[in-house]
Formats: C-alpha cells, sequence, structure tokens
C-alpha cells in the first residue's frame, strides 16, 4: 500500500474530524466503513526508516472490486 504521512499537532481534534469523513465510528466498529488502526509504515524516501502511523482501512468486502495491484491509487486512476 501507499499513502501519505502528515504529522497531527493536535491528533485529538484532527481525528475527531477525520473519523466521521471516513465513516469510522469508534463505538460501533461493525458499521464503519473504514477502521482506524496504528501500524507500523515504511518511509518511501528512506526505505530503512520505519515508524507507527496511524491508517484507515477500507471495513466492507472487497470482491467486487478491481484490484490496484501496485498499490497505488492515484497512479491506477491516471492509467484509466
Amino acid at each position: 500500500m501507499k499513502g501519505e504521512v502528515y504529522r497531527l499537532k493536535n491528533p485529538d481534534l484532527i481525528f475527531e474530524k477525520l473519523d466521521h469523513y471516513e465513516g469510522y465510528y469508534p463505538a460501533d466498529p461493525e458499521n464503519s466503513l473504514y477502521l482506524r488502526e496504528q501500524r507500523t509504515v515504511r518511509s518511501a524516501t528512506e526505505p530503512d526508516n520505519t515508524f507507527n502511523a496511524w491508517i484507515y482501512l477500507y471495513n466492507k468486502p472487497t470482491t467486487h472490486l478491481t484490484l490496484i495491484s501496485s498499490g497505488d491509487y492515484l497512479s491506477f486512476l491516471e492509467e484509466e
């Protein structure tokens, strides 16, 4: 997977808004569109540099969706 990483100055305030935007409901994860989890990620520019980051994971069935083998959604859109 590929994504963007941001350092947040006020995570509690930002996550409240992001959770709402992403359809993540901490009190009802089963019915959430996305789940927010902390994972170890690797820097694309410094591959030996890993760190913990919060990510949003799609929480619905994906069997009917197209697999993006590169993991890069923006590149996939450009190829379409």
